[in-house]
């Protein structure tokens, strides 16, 4: 019997050691969390780490070994507390059963403590870029590099060198964080607009001139539907319709004296009468054969056109040949259509601008009046920067300058401001040129030969 029991106790055991080996599981990975590999660790500071094995049934009666490839630079306990020694660089690992964990990489060194994010503007032209910087403090940071994210990628998106790119209206904040693995973030809020027409005063050059042919009825109608604040023309005086008699000039509307460029004949505005000149029709310009039949408008033309569609006339004086009677004619004929305080004359010469404002004067009302600054443009005003124009305007109580959108800077605008003129900004086409200045200005207006604002 004592046989039996001996025999049938081994059994026992045999299969008990059998069943054993059958539910026993191998460990297929295993996995630290808790540092980003390349974190960087102040020296004497420590930090935790956790395994993950898998399957987890294979964790039961295991032991997990921590190792390290530099105990003098940082060290780890039996339960994966690592502690940073001193500067230099450290791999630890994990070891359960066979299997060996990933390794993360310790800098024993300076930590990111601060970033801060900056750029040029708060607002982004939807569509448009901009460039920000983050700047990582303390400045000898053993990894001095960031990880940019937006909070709302359907406004703004942002590449891993910190481009920002406007993708529709609305905020979105922009994080740079710090990949020394201790999630340091510096912020810039944003927000993505567009231009619209009521941002500033949208004045179409020579019409909507991008997209009909320039100083045409097609031109000032198309900047009326697509509403501007105003339009502008250029104004030449004609010959007189009976000789000798100053009365009967009229007034052209056309950038050029010369008559080849837009209608194709020889011949120039002021040597010619009414009569001769509305026999013409342009055949040069934007979309030219999509508006056939553009006669060369009259300022009585340009006057209606702008009455009809509520645009502000800004009328240029073309040279210096205008006698101070034929300039209170032009403003006795732009008050018999609008408001005349409500009218633009424009010139590069002071001496067509004093005949405006002495014009007004007579009439009893109001005019606005602009300097046309050009480094390019020669004239007798003794005007050699946009500074000097400014100064002049100040002197002369003109309204406003319009300088180029290079001129126009903090200083300039400070200078602007302090003798008490507006400063308007010439023609440009570039929309981030316009909203980036608006940004930062606040401008008279802006000239332009296409409908920038949506």
């Amino acid at each position: 019997m004592a046989v039996i029991f001996a025999v049938t106790a081994v059994l026992c055991l045999g299969m008990s050691g059998a069943a054993f080996a059958k539910t026993k599981k191998s460990v297929r990975s295993i996995t630290i969390s808790g540092l980003s590999s390349g974190c960087v660790m102040e020296t004497g500071s420590s930090r935790k780490l956790k395994v993950k094995i898998r399957p987890a049934k294979a964790a039961s009666g295991q032991k997990v070994i921590w190792k390290t490839s530099d105990k003098n630079v940082a060290a780890v306990s039996a339960d994966g507390r690592v502690s940073a020694k001193k500067k230099g660089t450290s791999y630890i690992y994990a070891v359960c059963g066979r299997k060996k964990s990933n390794k993360i990489k310790i800098i024993v060194g300076t930590p990111v403590s601060k970033i801060s994010v900056s750029g040029n503007y708060s607002k982004l032209l939807k569509g448009h870029s901009l460039k920000l910087k983050a700047s990582v403090n303390p400045s000898n940071a053993s990894t001095a590099s960031v990880k940019w994210t937006s909070s709302n990628r359907s406004v703004a998106t942002v590449s891993s060198k910190g481009v920002v790119k406007g993708i529709s209206s609305g905020t979105a904040t922009i994080r740079a964080v710090s990949k020394d693995g201790n999630n340091v973030t510096g912020k810039y809020k944003l927000k993505v607009s567009t231009l619209k027409s009521s941002s500033v005063r949208f004045i179409a050059h020579r019409g909507l001139s991008s997209e009909a042919p320039e100083n045409t009825a097609a031109a000032f109608e198309l900047a009326g539907a697509s509403g501007f604040w105003g339009a502008e023309c250029d104004v030449w005086e004609t010959l007189p319709e009976v000789p000798g008699d100053s009365s009967t000039t009229s007034f052209a509307v056309s950038h050029d004296n010369t008559l080849s460029r837009i209608y194709g004949v020889s011949g120039k505005i002021t040597q010619s009468t009414a009569a001769e000149l509305k026999t013409l029709t342009a055949l040069a310009g934007r979309n030219v054969s999509d508006f056939p039949g553009q006669r060369l408008p009259f300022i009585e033309d340009y006057l209606d056109i702008c009455r009809s569609y509520g645009l502000h006339p800004v009328i240029e004086i073309k040279g210096e040949s205008m006698s101070s009677d034929s300039v209170l004619r032009l403003l006795k004929t732009a008050d018999s259509y609008v408001q005349l305080k409500d009218v633009e004359f424009t010139s590069f010469y002071a001496s067509e601008l004093d005949k405006v404002k002495a014009a007004a004067a007579q009439i009893g009302s109001s005019v606005l009046t602009d300097y046309l600054y050009s480094s390019s443009h020669s004239n007798d005003d003794g005007v050699s920067s946009a500074n000097s124009a400014i100064d002049l305007a100040a002197k002369k109580g003109y309204t406003a300058v319009t300088v180029s959108s290079s001129l126009i800077d903090g200083k300039l605008m400070d200078h602007a401001s302090k003798k008490g003129v507006n400063v308007a900004c010439g023609t440009t086409n570039s929309r981030s040129t316009v909203f980036n200045l608006l940004q930062k200005y606040k401008l008279w207006s802006v000239t332009t030969n296409e409908a920038m604002f949506d």
